[in-house]
């Protein structure tokens, strides 16, 4: 590792970022030194406009691609290399607004139906039931679920916010199935190692809602574990269960 790459590096360890940001802001800056073959600490504002226009016009990246590239770059020269020039000429891309997909109550019962796995089962219903994304559901622990309460304490939310979620008495009920399953300790959904306990791999369970839609329009939702939290995020300000799609009352 070069002595700049480790400067950068604890540069982003110093200001709290996460460890996938970390990855990303580094691996910006790789890319922008591969495309100009140069030292970075040589390269300009001027070469990451550049850069940024070749994302846009030839390779045709999306806008959160762009933005956080963009955002790697600007640590870069702002805080590793100290430089006064920045980048905030260059524009941020505007994302375009769409439409959630939303799955019926229906289509949300066939989902789960069909998932036999009582590991995969609670997972996929902890993140519908509670509203959870995959790397909050990932860092639960067995100690976050507060039945007194009906609470998930959600430790790892975005921007490293903690909080609070809801927790149903029907999900409360397949956790508890679950539990008396796998004896969880430590993470509630741990990795497939006994020796060395980690986080459930956000990528495993892939195939579990391969099996769950039979229609184009089911498949293509269930491969997409936000889609999960779209009927939570409508049910905001009304209790769970009263709008449509919310079933785990």
């Amino acid at each position: 590792m070069s002595p700049l790459r480790r400067r950068m590096l604890e540069d982003l360890q110093l200001r709290n970022f996460s460890a996938n940001t970390q990855g990303a802001y580094v691996r910006a800056v790789m890319q922008f030194t591969r495309f100009f073959r140069a030292p970075p600490e040589t390269l300009t504002v001027k070469h990451a406009r550049q850069f940024l226009l070749y994302l846009v016009q030839e390779r045709k990246v999306s806008c959160s691609c762009y933005n956080q590239i963009r955002a790697g770059l600007l640590f870069f020269f702002r805080v590793t290399l100290g430089r006064d020039e920045s980048i905030d000429g260059v524009p941020c891309a505007r994302h375009r607004r769409r439409m959630p997909i939303v799955l019926s109550q229906e289509e949300l019962q066939r989902f789960f139906a069909v998932i036999r796995n009582k590991k995969h089962l609670a997972m996929f219903m902890t993140m519908y039931g509670a509203g959870l994304r995959v790397s909050e559901l990932i860092h639960l622990r067995v100690e976050d679920i507060d039945s007194a309460r009906m609470l998930l304490r959600v430790r790892e939310g975005k921007g490293q916010k903690q909080r609070y979620a809801k927790l149903s008495t029907h999900l409360l009920a397949v956790l508890r199935d679950y539990y008396k399953v796998h004896h969880p300790k430590g993470w509630l959904f741990a990795g497939k190692s006994p020796v060395n306990p980690q986080p459930h791999d956000a990528q495993s369970g892939d195939e579990v809602p391969a099996e769950a839609g039979r229609d184009q329009k089911e498949r293509h939702a269930a491969h997409v574990p936000s889609f999960l939290r779209h009927p939570y995020i409508g049910c905001s300000g009304a209790s769970l269960g009263s709008a449509p799609g919310c079933f785990l009352a």
